[in-house]
Order: C-alpha cells, then structure tokens, then sequence
C-alpha cells in the first residue's frame, strides 16, 4: 500500500507539471487548436471566448486557455484579450494563440460595422413629370467612425447591410425599392424614405421630400445682385454681393462685401449651383476670405424668376435673405441720375439697435449733391430730416459694384453697393470696426410732388428690428418684427390699423389703430406718422415715398429701443377672399436671434383654404423643435383660415396654420396683392415673405 500511494503522488506531480504552456517536462506540447470564439463579431461588440486545447507527445489534451499568449493579427480590427475578441474597426484579422512557442493555426476573424446614422442626398429634390428620374444616395456612417455608400444592399461582409427604398405616394413618385431612383408620376410632394438594416438586425430609417412639378421652372442664367443678414456676437451681420452663374451648375464669377464682428472684407467669389425642376436648388460658394468654410445657401425661385429667396443650407450658421437679376446696362455712373430714397438697419458703436431712411440725389457724373436722412439710434433720434452734404459715388465695375459716402451732422458713413438696375441699389456700410455698421437698399424716387393725397387707400407694411445682443428682453440676441395693415384717407388721417407683432402666439392682431399724419413740404417725398393703439400707446413713424405706392418706414419714438426700418405697399386686387390665393407661392421666412432659424417652402393653394407643398428648414442653437439634423426638406400640408378678420374684404390677413409645426406652428400674413404678402411666424418668431411663383 505505501508503494502503491507513492506512485500515484508522483504521478500526479507529473501531471501538474506538463498542464502549464512554459513546461519544459515530457511528454511534450506538439500543437495547441483554437476552439470556441467565432468567425465574426460586429465592432464594439465581444465574441465568444475562444478555447485552446494542447496535444502531447502522448497523446493526452489539456485545455490551456487560462495560459495562452493570444494574438491579433491586426490589432486595428479587433483585439483579443484572455481570449475574447473584440470588434474595433470592420475588416478581417487573424486570431492565435501560443503555448511554449507552438502556435495555433489561424481563425479568421471578420469585423462587422453596423450603421449608426445615414444621410441622404440630395435633400429634398424637385422633378418634373416626363423628366429625368432623381437618383437618391444613401450614405452610412458607421459605429467604428468609417463611412461608406449604403444605396443598395452591400456584397462586403465587414459592412453587410441591406437597403430598400420607398415613397409615401407612388401615384405621385415611385421608387426602386433596391437602387433609389425616383420617377415623376403626377404633381405632388412626397416623402421618401431609405430603411438599411445592419447585420445585427438594426434599422436606420431616414426620410426627405421630393417635389414633383408639371413643368420646369425657368433656369437660372447670367449675373445676379444679392443680399444675406444674419446674426454674430456683435448682432447682425451682413454679406451683399453679385454672382455669375452660366446655366450649367457653374458659378463662374462674382464678389462679395461683408461687415461683421470680425470686422469688414472683400472677396471674389466661384462655386457652383444646382437648380431643380420646380424653381428650388443650392447654390454653394467656394472657400474665400469672408466664407473660409465656404457657405451653401439654399434657393427658391419666385416672380417667374425675376427674385430668389436665399437660406442657408449647411448646418454651419443660419443666414437668410435673397437675389436679383442684374441689369449690365445700368453698370456705368451715367444711369444714376434722380433722387434715391434708401433704408437701412444694423448696429451702432455699443451694439444697439439703429435704423435709418433718407433720400439722396445723384447726378448720373458720380456726385451725390444733397438729401435728408433720419436716424433712430436705439430710441435716440438725429436731427429730424438731417441734411446730407455732398458726396461723390465711384464708377461701376464688371460686377455692378461701386461706393459712396453719405456725410450729415452725424458723420460720414462710407459703402459698398451693388447695381440691381438703374432704379435700385443695395448698400452695405464697409467703415471698419468701431465704426456703425448698417445695410440697406436704394430706389429710385418717382419724381413727383408729394403730399397728404399722395396716402390714399390701404397699405400693407413689414417693419425689422437688425438683431441686438444683450437687450435684456431675451437671453441672447433679440429681434422685433411687425406686420400690419394701415388706411389712410388722403387728407391726413390714419382712419383704421391693425397689426400683429413678434411673440404674438395667440393670433390675435392689435385692432383699432388710428392716427394721423402728415408729408412735409421741406423735403419732397418726406412724412410723419403718429398712430395711437386701443390702449393708447402713441408711437411715431418718419415716412419717405419712393412712389405713391411704396413707402420706406422707420419707428422714431424716443426712448423705444425698436429702430426698425421697413416698407409699406399699397394693397391692389381686392376685394380678397380664400380664392384670392391660388397656385404656387414661394414662402420664406427666418428668425437669426437665438433660435437661428430659416426656412423656405415652396406651397401650392387650391384657392378654397387647402394647401400642399415642400418645406426646407435650417435651424441652430438648440431649438427645441428642430429636426434631427441641422438642415431638411420636409412635405408640407398646412391649411390657411379666412382672409379677413373684420371680415373686410379690402383687409388682406389671414394665417396659414402648420399642423406639423414646421419652421413656425403658424404664419400670419398680410397681402400686398394676390402675388405677394409680408409674412410673421409664430412660434418660434420669424418674418420674411410669401410670393406668387
């Protein structure tokens, strides 16, 4: 017994022995396999362990995981530790293990990416019936960071995913469920949807619109004067220039002027454009120095061409404004001749508010030799109808552009301006910091004696307020904007008024207004406006006539901080009613204050209160409603109310209400005429325009 005891312990000893892979005992190791794990593990994820078992001279197995060296052949795809594998970038790797110098032979390994995000491109399209199909791209961003195409079902095993495409109307826009192009079928917005399934079962659905039109809108082709507002640390910023376009997607030329909180600059300009079949596209102007990123601004076509309507459309910033065509003959000192009436708005020295009206007169030789100009500068009010001394303005180049200087008691503001036509200008002041900084537009004045019968009849108007920083209204920028409706009798009396103003979520305009005014014998074209609302606020307002019909508007009473300068048009087509809006409208509105938001929609009105269309929306700064990405294009079926609230049918407001809270839950608006109407967002805040295609 005690020799048969002593075996066994020495035996056992042995055995001990030979289980660790650093053994140098006999029997020995011969080879060790891999067993376990798996032949593929999705990035961030772990595979199931692998096992490693050893084979012995005499043929004994011993599981010797617990002691192996494990190894990946590229730690970049995945990496193994005690051995678990885990997935970090998709690709292929080799997994070992090696005891006392003796390998395993390789497992393969493949890692699989699984899509975390997709985005679609283009956003938002436009076709026509009968023409080119739109072929949508579908891009993936990965959970290892990559990127790749994910249009159609892919064939690599690292990115296994699978894709299919649908359209919420196929009577209006089909699709090829396995490649993404869309065909026009009949007129109509719909959404389309791309739904891609990763290899663990996942799904990212991501949608856009596409706009399906009868007919293709008229292309874009020549040399266009344009104007972009939008709002920095100082307040408001501006960029005004020109641009050339040559009717194949190319910008081949042009320059800008900007004045903003990093003080003034110039720079030419290139880039290229695309133009879909319903009057919408994006233009995207190449790095320079004002733009170093360079910057891409969505368009709608409106007025059979004769203005676009201008967002941005990058998720960089927010920008709004619009485009015109230039008129070349106009280039040339000699076609400005006549007294020009100009608004401007922006920001003084301390960075309040200030808005300006005026007049000047240029000679057509390069010499401005008079004018008047009144100045709100947040509630403190200039010298009323300041006398202009006189100036001179520059020739004009290849691009339109030129300078002046306009000089009062004030001081000397010297700009930038670029030629629409002989009878309008846009101004942008270029004194650089901490000079005031504003920017505007001139027209020509109808020549004309002016006076209390030239306020006749009904006026629809927009006033702006440039954005401040620290009002102490808001916590970051603030902005007040007005939209309204005046009547005047002819003989000095503001006999009815009603208006709806920023921040009012209720859609009940301020009724009752009335007052009384005056136009001045002292300088041709100019007037005074006092109002009086039913809880007897009096404010003021300078008037300066550019014609009987249009007036430039600025608020001047004292110790308001509103110095918002805007328009006044006389109302033509009444009476109105729910068919006076008929067809298809470019919408555009925006609101660069603290929710950094614009948006354009080009609406479709049947003429009996329905409505349907295509909304492209660009927002900033953590608005609470803002889609999932900085920038999208969504179908549209908003309704509008009556037109008019008396009911007067020679009152043309109504409101168009968003029953899916795009860019604002509401708009109201005020028509000029049935082409044409200011327009007030609501909730969140924002101003713009509504005009006839």
């Amino acid at each position: 017994m005690p020799v048969k005891i002593g075996s066994l312990l020495l035996a056992a000893v042995l055995l001990s022995v030979l289980v660790g892979c650093a053994s140098n005992s006999r029997p020995t190791l011969t080879s060790v396999t891999l067993g376990g794990g798996s032949s593929s593990v999705f990035v961030g994820s772990n595979a199931p362990a692998f096992t490693v078992t050893g084979h012995f001279s005499d043929g004994s197995m011993l599981d010797l995981s617990s002691t192996a060296i494990w190894a990946s052949s590229d730690p970049t795809k995945a990496t193994i530790v005690s051995g678990v594998a885990t997935g970090v970038f998709h690709g292929t790797t080799n997994i070992t293990a090696t005891c006392h110098g003796v390998a395993s032979a390789p497992a393969p390994l493949t890692v699989v990416a699984l899509v975390s995000s997709v985005v679609l491109s283009p956003i938002g399209p436009g076709i026509a019936v009968g023409g080119t199909p739109q072929q949508f791209t579908a891009t993936g961003t990965f959970n290892d960071g990559s990127m790749g195409n994910v249009t159609v079902t892919s064939t690599d095993p690292t990115i296994a995913t699978t894709t299919s495409w649908v359209s919420s109307d196929p009577t209006k826009a089909s699709i090829d469920p396995a490649s993404g192009l869309a065909t026009a079928v009949a007129p109509g917005a719909v959404t389309i949807t791309s739904m891609v399934t990763s290899a663990d079962g996942s799904n990212v659905n991501v949608s856009t619109a596409l706009n399906v039109v009868s007919s293709v809108y008229p292309p874009l082709n020549g040399r266009y004067a344009f104007t972009l507002f939008s709002a920095d640390t100082r307040g408001p910023q501006f960029f005004f220039g020109s641009f050339t376009v040559d009717g194949d997607g190319n910008v081949t030329g042009g320059v800008e002027d900007a004045n903003t909180a990093t003080g003034v600059g110039n720079a030419p300009l290139t880039g290229t454009y695309v133009e879909y079949a319903d009057g919408r596209g994006t233009i995207t102007f190449n790095s320079n120095t004002i733009h170093p990123a360079g910057i891409t601004l969505r368009f709608i076509l409106a007025a059979s061409g004769g203005v676009g309507r201008l967002a941005e459309f990058d998720g960089l910033g927010t920008a709004s404004g619009s485009f015109e065509p230039q008129d070349s003959e106009a280039f040339n000192q000699a076609a400005f001749d006549g007294n020009y009436v100009f608004r401007a708005g922006g920001t003084d020295v301390t960075g309040s508010s200030i808005g300006e009206v005026g007049v000047f007169a240029a000679d057509g030789g390069g010499n401005i030799t008079g004018g008047n100009i009144d100045i709100n500068d947040n509630g403190t009010i200039a010298p009323p109808a300041d006398a202009l001394t006189a100036t001179t303005y520059s020739a004009i180049d290849g691009d339109g552009r030129g300078t002046l200087a306009l000089a009062s008691s004030s001081g000397t503001a010297n700009y930038a301006f670029y030629v629409v036509d002989s009878s309008k200008i846009n101004l942008i002041q270029t004194d650089p910091a901490s000079a005031t900084a504003v920017a505007g537009v001139a027209e020509l004045q109808t020549n004309q004696v002016y006076n209390a019968a030239s306020l006749d009849g009904g006026y629809s108007f927009l006033l702006e307020q440039p954005p401040v920083v620290g009002s102490g209204v808001k916590p970051d920028r603030s902005q007040f904007n007005t939209v309204g409706f005046w009547r005047f009798d002819g003989e000095g009396n503001l006999t009815n008024g009603l208006e709806d103003e920023d921040g009012n979520a209720s859609l009940n305009p301020i009724t009752g207004i009335s007052g009384m005014y005056s136009v001045s014998g002292l300088v041709n074209g100019r007037g005074f406006l006092s109002d009086i609302t039913p809880d007897m606020v009096s404010r003021t307002f300078v008037l300066y006539f550019v014609s009987p019909s249009k007036v430039y508007v600025l608020e001047s009473f004292k110790g308001g901080t509103n110095a918002a300068v805007g328009v006044a048009q006389e109302l033509s087509g009444q009476p109105y009613s729910q068919a006076t809006l008929a067809g298809s409208y470019a919408l555009n509105a925006s609101e660069l204050t603290e929710t950094y938001s614009a948006i354009q929609m080009q609406l479709v009105f049947d003429g009996a209160g329905g409505i349907s269309g295509i909304a492209d929306w660009s927002c900033q700064g953590g608005l609470s409603s803002c889609p999932s990405g900085p920038v999208s294009s969504t179908v549209v079926a908003p309704v509008y109310t009556t037109i008019n609230p008396n009911p007067d049918p020679t009152i043309g407001r109504g409101a168009i209400m968003m029953p899916n809270s795009v860019g604002a839950n509401a708009y109201v608006f005020y028509l000029v005429d049935p082409s044409q109407a200011w327009i007030l967002g609501v909730t969140p805040d924002s101003d713009g325009q509504l005009t006839q295609q």
